[in-house]
C-alpha cells in the first residue's frame, strides 16, 4: 500500500510539474493567435475606413459638383433628375430676393456653410454683411470646450440668414448607428437651435450628404424620421472642394465655385465653416464679387428653395 501511494504521489507530482511547464506555453500560443486575429481585424478595419473615405470624397467631387439630382419641393411628386450635366429639373421660382447686385431675372445662387459655428463664423458673417448677401448655415452642436461659439446661432438669425441642422455631433459612427441614435441626435440639435434662436428650423443637411457611403445603415432608415418631424433634407450641386483631404488654396476654391455655378441653372454651393478652413474665408469675398459680376441673386434658404437630393426614397419606402 505504501509503495502504491508513493507511486500515485509521484504521478501527481509529475503531472503538476508538466502542467506548470506547459500551461504558459499553451497560453503563449493562444495569445499569439489572438494577437494575430486582432492585428488582422485592425488591418481590415483600417482598409475599410480608407475605402469609405475615398468613396465619400469621390461622391463629393462628382455628385456634389455636378448635381446628382434636383427635384421639386412637392414631396408627393418628387422625381430625381440624375443627369451629370448640371441641368436642374422642376426648379421652383423663389419670391424673395436680396440686393446683391443681381437682377430679378438673374441666376439664383444659394451659398451654404456646413459644420459651424467656428472661430471663423464671425468673420464670414462680417464679409456677408459687407456685400449685403444672405446665406444658409447648417450648424452642429457645440461642446463645453466651445461654449463661446453659441452666440453665433442667434447672430446668424438676427442678421437675416437661414439656420439649418447639420446634426449635433457630426460623428458618423454615432449618428448613423441606428434610427434611434439618429433621432436622438436630431432632437439635440433641433432643441439647441430653438433654445438659442427661437427658430424651429425645417432645414437639414446630412453629414456627408444623403448620398454618403459612410453610414452603415441605408439612408432610407433616417429620411422618414425627418419627414415625420416636418423637416426636409438638402444636398448641393456646386462643390468647391474645400472639404477634401487635399488642401485647396483660396484661388482654387474661387475658381471651382464659379465654374460650378456656371454649369447649373440654379446653384446650391456647399462651403465649410470650421477652424481648419481659413482658405474658405479668404475665398469668400472674391466668390461674392464673381457672383455679382454674373448678375446672380444670392439667396438664403426658404420654403421655396429647390430641393436637391443625392439619395431619393423609392416609392415603396
Amino acid at each position: 500500500m505504501e509503495l502504491r501511494r508513493d507511486k500515485i504521489i509521484k504521478i501527481i507530482s509529475i503531472a503538476g510539474i508538466a502542467a506548470i511547464v506547459l500551461l504558459p506555453l499553451i497560453l503563449s500560443v493562444f495569445l499569439a493567435f489572438k494577437l494575430m486575429d486582432i492585428a488582422k481585424a485592425e488591418g481590415e478595419m483600417s482598409a475599410r475606413i480608407e475605402e469609405l473615405s475615398e468613396k465619400l470624397e469621390a461622391i463629393e467631387k462628382k455628385g456634389m459638383s455636378e448635381g446628382i439630382s434636383v427635384i421639386s419641393t412637392d414631396k408627393d411628386t418628387q422625381m430625381a433628375s440624375s443627369g451629370g450635366d448640371g441641368e436642374n429639373a422642376a426648379v421652383r421660382e423663389t419670391a424673395s430676393r436680396y440686393d446683391t447686385g443681381g437682377s430679378a431675372e438673374g441666376k439664383k445662387v444659394y451659398i451654404t456653410f456646413d459644420d459651424g459655428p467656428s472661430v471663423y463664423t464671425g468673420e464670414i458673417l462680417d464679409i456677408l454683411k459687407k456685400y449685403n448677401a444672405k446665406a444658409t448655415f447648417f450648424v452642429c452642436g457645440t461642446g463645453e470646450e466651445s461654449e463661446g461659439l453659441k452666440q453665433y446661432y442667434k447672430r446668424i438669425v438676427d442678421e437675416g440668414h437661414t439656420i439649418g441642422m447639420h446634426s449635433y455631433s457630426h460623428v458618423y459612427s454615432d449618428l448613423y448607428y441606428s434610427a434611434e441614435s439618429f433621432e436622438y441626435d436630431l432632437d439635440k440639435i433641433r432643441n439647441l437651435i430653438y433654445n438659442e434662436t427661437g427658430v424651429a428650423t425645417p432645414f437639414y443637411r446630412f453629414p456627408g450628404g444623403s448620398g454618403n457611403t459612410v453610414s452603415t445603415q441605408d439612408m432610407s432608415v433616417f429620411i422618414p424620421i425627418l419627414y415625420a418631424g416636418g423637416i426636409e433634407y438638402y444636398d448641393w450641386n456646386v462643390y468647391p472642394g474645400d472639404a477634401s483631404r487635399e488642401q485647396h488654396t483660396a484661388e482654387e476654391i474661387v475658381s471651382n465655385t464659379l465654374k460650378g455655378v456656371d454649369k447649373v441653372d440654379t446653384a446650391v454651393i456647399v462651403l465649410h465653416d470650421t477652424g481648419a478652413k481659413k482658405s474658405t474665408v479668404d475665398a469668400l469675398p472674391e466668390i461674392l464679387e464673381g457672383l455679382r459680376e454674373r448678375d446672380c441673386n444670392i439667396l438664403p434658404f426658404d420654403e421655396d428653395t429647390p430641393v436637391i437630393h443625392q439619395y431619393e426614397l423609392s416609392e415603396d419606402e
